[in-house]
C-alpha cells in the first residue's frame, strides 16, 4: 500500500492551521525465515530490543499506543476504561467481543476481569515469549512493539510503523545494519503539525493510529481504511477524515525469500486528500482566546484573599478564594510534581517539604490503622473533616480497585443506610461488607483458602494501608492538610515553582521570597495578574470559559473559543502518553470543548 498525503486545514483567509511535514519513520515486517516458532520469538524480540536501544540512544522513542502503561515504580496500569478497555481485553485474548471472554483454567482467572499485571504476564509469557533476562522496562517495550505487529496479524509485507519522526542518527543506524535487522526499513513519511495549537486544538482535534473500534466503524462504509492508518481522533480531523485522507495507491512486487523487492510489476500513485477551509478567522480566534484568559485571570485575582478557609453562603457575589486554596492548587492540579521531591536532583526546598510529608503521612496511616482496627471506633459522622476526607478517599479507592463491589451492595440494607448517614464506624462497615460478600477477597491476599472473617479483615486492612501509600489522590489530601496546618508554607511552594521550571528563573525574586522581603501572598497575586500563572494551571473556580462569535447575517462561526486549550502537536502522530495523562487529569478539563460541550 502507498499512503496518500493528508489534506491541510486552513482558516477562512487561507491561513494554514494544520499541515504535513516530511519526516522519516521506521517500520518492521515479520518476514523472516526461522527453523522453529521458538527461534522466531527469540530472534524477533532480540531485534526489537536492538532497535529500541538504538532509538533511545539517539533521543528517539517507539510509538506507544498500548492500553497499558508502566509507572515509575514498575507497576502496570490500564490507561483506558469502559468500552476501550473491553475491546482491548477481547483483542488480547483473541475473542470477537468482550462478552465472549471467559474463565480460563490454565490462566486461573476470568479474562473479562483480568488486571493489567495479568494481561502483561499473559502477553509476555504466553504470546510473545519475552525472555525474563530482559529488564522489566525493556520487556514492556518489546511487548508494546510485538502487540502493534500482532494487530496486523503478522501479515507478510504489511509493515508496522514502530517509530516516527526519527533523527538522522536513527536513520543511519538502520541503513548501516540492514543485514541484521530483518524486515526493518526507513520510509519517507509525513507527520501532522498544527500552528497556534493552543488556540485551535478544541476545533481541529488531532490525528493518531487507528484503533480496532475505529477501523470496524470506518471500514464498514469505506474499504480504503487499513489497521495501519492514521486517522482523525477528534474535531475537524475526525469529522472530515474521509475528505482529508485522500486515496491510497499500491505497488505489486516480486520479492525474494527474505521479502526483499526484486521487481515492480505494477504501481498506482496515491492521490492527496482535500484541503478543508474553515469559516473561522484565525486572528479573531486568537484575540478572543487571549481576552477570555485575561478576563478569567482578573476574576481569580480579585477574589483571592489572605485567609485560610472560606465556606460559601451560596451567593455568587460573595465568593472568596483563600490563599491556602491557591497554594494547594499548585499540587492538586499537578503544577508541582511531588514525585520529583525524591529524585537525586531535588532541591533543598523539595527535600524539606518531602521530609515533612513523610512524617505527616506516617501519622495519618497510623490514625487510619486505628480506625480500621476499631481501636478508635468512632462513627463516621462524628469524625473531624480531615479523617472523613481520608476515609472517603479510602472507600473510593476500594471501589475503583474492584475490592468493594458496588454492584453487590444492597443500598436498602439497614447497616449500609447507617453508614451513608454516618452513624457507624469504618471498622463496623467493612466487617459487615465482608459478611455480606460485598468485598471481593480475590483482589487482595488471603493466605488460607477458607479464612475466617477476622483473617479476611486483617488482610483487607493491610491491603488498604499499603494501597493508600500508592494512591496519588490520598497524598494530595495529606498535602492539603499540611498547608492548612502550616506544616508547609506558601513561600516553600512558590520557590518550588522556580526549582521545577514552572516559572522562569528570577534570582532577585527568589532571593526576596527566601529572605522574607516578599510575601508569598503578594507574589502569587502578581503572577496571576501577569498571567505567568494562568487560571488553567490553578483550576480554581473559575478556570474555564468559552466565546462564540458569529456572522449574524449568515450564521457562520468566525470564532469558537474554548479555554483552556492544549497542544495537539503532542497528541498527533504518536501520543505523548505522559502529556495526555496530564490533560486527562487536569481539573480545568482542557480536552473538553467548553464552547460546545459545557452545560451553562
Amino acid at each position: 500500500t502507498l499512503n496518500s498525503t493528508r489534506g491541510n486545514i486552513l482558516d477562512r483567509n487561507g491561513e494554514v492551521l494544520a499541515y504535513n511535514e516530511l519526516a522519516y519513520s521506521i517500520t518492521i515486517e515479520d518476514n523472516g525465515s526461522y527453523d522453529s516458532n521458538s527461534e522466531r520469538h527469540k530472534l524477533l524480540n532480540e531485534e526489537i530490543a536492538d532497535i529500541i536501544t538504538a532509538l533511545e540512544k539517539n533521543g528517539d522513542a517507539i510509538i506507544n499506543n498500548f492500553k497499558i502503561a508502566i509507572s515509575d515504580s514498575g507497576k502496570y496500569e490500564f490507561n483506558v476504561s469502559g468500552t476501550s478497555l473491553k475491546r482491548f481485553l477481547a483483542d488480547v485474548y483473541g475473542e470477537v467481543s468482550y462478552s465472549d471472554l471467559k474463565y480460563d483454567k490454565k490462566l486461573g482467572y476470568n479474562q473479562a476481569q483480568a488486571t493489567a499485571e495479568q494481561v502483561m504476564d499473559y502477553l509476555k509469557n504466553s504470546r510473545f515469549y519475552v525472555s525474563e533476562d530482559y529488564p522489566e522496562e525493556m520487556a514492556y517495550k518489546i511487548t508494546v512493539v510485538r502487540y502493534a505487529m500482532s494487530e496486523n496479524s503478522y501479515q507478510k509485507y504489511i509493515a508496522t510503523t514502530i517509530a516516527s519522526d526519527v533523527s538522522e542518527e536513527s536513520v543511519a543506524y538502520v541503513s548501516e545494519n540492514t543485514s541484521k535487522l530483518q524486515g526493518v526499513e526507513v520510509i519517507d513519511d509525513t507527520i501532522r503539525k498544527y500552528n497556534d495549537a493552543e488556540y485551535f486544538a478544541s476545533i481541529i482535534g488531532y490525528t493518531g493510529k487507528i484503533s480496532t473500534e475505529e477501523y470496524e466503524s470506518l471500514s464498514a462504509d469505506n474499504d480504503n481504511y487499513t489497521l495501519n492508518d492514521v486517522v482523525g481522533k477528534a474535531g475537524i480531523e475526525q469529522v472530515m477524515d474521509a475528505s482529508l485522507q485522500g486515496t491510497k495507491g499500491y505497488e505489486k512486487l516480486y520479492v525474494d525469500y527474505l521479502g526483499k523487492a526484486v521487481e515492480v510489476l505494477e504501481r498506482e500513485e496515491p492521490s492527496a486528500g482535500n484541503d478543508v477551509y474553515l469559516s473561522i478567522d484565525k486572528n479573531l480566534q486568537i484575540a478572543a482566546y487571549d481576552l477570555l484568559e485575561q478576563e478569567i485571570a482578573g476574576i481569580v485575582y480579585s477574589k483571592i484573599e489572605n485567609i485560610k478557609e472560606y465556606h460559601s453562603t451560596g451567593s455568587a457575589s460573595d465568593i472568596k478564594i483563600p490563599i491556602d486554596d491557591v497554594y494547594f492548587a499548585f499540587i492538586n492540579n499537578g503544577m508541582i510534581d511531588t514525585s520529583h521531591f525524591t529524585e537525586d536532583d531535588a532541591s533543598d526546598t523539595e527535600r524539606t517539604v518531602y521530609s515533612a510529608y513523610t512524617s505527616k503521612e506516617s501519622s495519618v496511616l497510623s490514625r487510619m490503622d486505628s480506625l480500621l482496627s476499631g481501636s478508635a471506633n468512632t462513627p463516621f459522622g462524628e469524625l473531624g473533616e480531615e479523617d472523613q476526607d481520608y476515609i472517603t478517599e479510602l472507600i473510593k479507592r476500594l471501589k475503583s480497585n474492584g475490592v468493594l463491589d458496588n454492584s453487590a451492595i444492597d443500598t436498602s440494607d439497614g447497616t449500609y443506610v447507617n453508614w451513608k448517614e454516618g452513624k457507624i464506624s469504618l471498622n463496623e462497615y467493612l466487617n459487615y461488607a465482608i459478611s455480606k460478600s460485598w468485598i471481593d477477597i480475590s483482589k487482595f491476599t488471603v493466605e488460607e483458602k477458607y479464612s475466617d472473617s477476622e483473617e479476611i479483615f486483617q488482610s483487607l486492612a493491610a491491603y488498604i494501608l499499603d494501597d493508600l501509600k500508592e494512591d496519588y489522590n490520598f497524598s494530595k489530601i495529606v498535602y492539603k492538610y499540611m498547608i492548612r496546618q502550616n506544616m508547609i508554607s506558601g513561600t516553600q511552594l512558590c520557590l518550588i515553582l522556580y526549582d521545577q521550571g514552572v516559572l522562569e528563573k528570577d534570582e532577585a525574586q527568589i532571593a526576596a521570597l527566601s529572605n522574607g522581603s516578599a510575601s508569598a501572598y503578594n507574589f502569587v497575586r502578581e503572577k496571576i495578574k501577569s498571567l505567568e500563572i494562568t487560571p488553567a494551571q490553578l483550576a480554581l473556580d473559575p478556570c474555564s470559559g468559552s466565546c462564540v462569535v458569529t456572522n449574524v447575517k449568515t450564521g457562520e462561526l468566525l470564532a469558537l473559543v474554548s479555554y483552556p486549550g492544549y497542544d495537539n502537536n503532542r497528541l498527533a502522530n504518536s501520543v505523548d502518553s505522559e502529556y495526555y495523562s496530564s490533560l486527562s487529569n487536569n481539573l480545568s478539563l482542557p480536552l473538553y470543548n467548553h464552547a460546545t460541550q459545557q452545560k451553562t
